[in-house]
């Protein structure tokens, strides 16, 4: 038997979700929801469009082109609603599974894997997913998937590598080999936010130290 569509739908979808994040707050995109404070964002929620690093408009969970509430590309000073959004990803997700079925999966492909090749090709566009199966199905060893895997598509469109672009192959890639861990999942969406954090929480400690003993002598 092999892998169910829906099933693979259903985990493919929140990975995407936390992924992407829930964009823009504002036309300026000084800020965007993340998948775990929009899960009770109000359905009328304004969401606005935003240029991606490649220059590309992007609305809602990723969005670039319509297809349900309506059609063409995104473009400069369009606004949706979160429950737009939610329609919108509801239907790239099934389309990009349906796209790879009709392809043709790997044998003895499973739910979950299935659901990791759905994320690369929502991210790259199910034309490059179907080089991914290619490339699984001629491949010697699964560890030689993941080494490719990991390189695929880490550019945007105006060649730039992207850490986020990196660190989401690592991720499709611990799915895929049905090592995923939500904890380091986290880690690898928000990395740069971590650091940031814990460089200002070990200087703030070490200045407490410094004040600490500085006036513990006297």
């Amino acid at each position: 038997m092999g892998a169910d569509i829906n099933n693979a739908i259903a985990t493919a979808t929140p990975f995407i979700q936390k992924w992407e994040g829930l964009g823009s707050k504002s036309p300026s995109r000084d800020s965007e929801y993340s998948y775990s404070s929009s899960q009770n964002l109000d359905p009328n929620t304004t969401l606005y469009a935003y240029q991606d690093s490649g220059g590309v408009w992007t609305i809602g969970w990723g969005t670039t082109d319509y297809n349900v509430i309506s059609s063409g590309k995104v473009k400069q000073g369009d606004s949706i609603t979160k429950a737009q959004a939610d329609s919108e990803i509801i239907y790239e997700v099934a389309q990009k599974a349906n796209d790879l079925a009709g392809y043709g999966l790997p044998d003895g492909l499973n739910d979950v894997q299935f659901a990791a090749l759905i994320s690369l090709a929502y991210n790259s566009g199910s034309a490059n997913a179907e080089i991914m199966i290619d490339y699984i199905n001629s491949s010697s060893s699964q560890d030689d998937v993941l080494s490719y895997w990991k390189t695929f598509h880490i550019k945007d469109r105006a060649g730039n590598t992207l850490s986020g672009l990196q660190n989401r192959r690592i991720d499709e890639t611990m799915m895929y080999s049905g090592n995923y861990n939500e904890i380091y999942s986290y880690y690898l969406r928000n990395e740069n936010t971590i650091l940031i954090a814990t460089g200002i929480a070990a200087i703030g400690l070490s200045i407490s130290l410094y004040l600490y003993f500085k006036y513990k002598k006297k």
